[in-house]
């Protein structure tokens, strides 16, 4: 389970992502997802994510990453 620190700055970061993507702003929204693991990388490195909620959000990352692959400008 995350902080409510932790899961709020997470979720505000995918939000934006997702924004981003829905007004298909995706250059925006791949500079998102990049922010977006950079935080979660650091929670984690700071001791604020746990190893099994890591792995649950690196899988995440893994899905998001492949989408970001598949576009092209």
């Amino acid at each position: 389970m995350l902080k409510r620190e932790v899961k709020q700055a997470l979720e505000e970061a995918e939000f934006e992502m997702n924004l981003n993507l829905e007004n298909n702003y995706k250059d925006q929204a791949h500079q998102d997802f990049l922010t977006y693991v950079a935080l979660t990388k650091r929670f984690y490195d700071e001791g604020k994510i746990k190893e099994k909620d890591y792995e649950k959000l690196k899988d995440k990352f893994s899905d998001l990453a492949e989408m970001f692959e598949e576009y092209h400008h």
